[in-house]
């Protein structure tokens, strides 16, 4: 399920890294509806990565700048 978004990942050179989070991560409270919940880290922000919810892969973007000056 996650190979097609790994594949792009891989591909692009913005991405630094792609981490799994949520109970698919951990494996808890799984049912035939749970989704998977990726973070994509980018160097920029980028439309390649936009936020996606409500299907079976929830996607968030995070970019360097984000996690070298967070919100207080």
């Amino acid at each position: 399920m996650l190979e097609p978004l790994l594949a792009r990942a891989r591909d692009d050179d913005n991405v630094v890294g792609v981490a799994v989070f949520g109970s698919r991560a951990y494996g808890l409270h799984l049912h035939g509806r749970s989704d998977w919940d990726v973070l994509v880290a980018v160097r920029e922000p980028s439309d390649g990565y936009d936020s996606q919810r409500g299907g079976a892969i929830e996607i968030a973007q995070l970019s360097l700048e984000r996690v070298a000056d967070p919100p207080d």
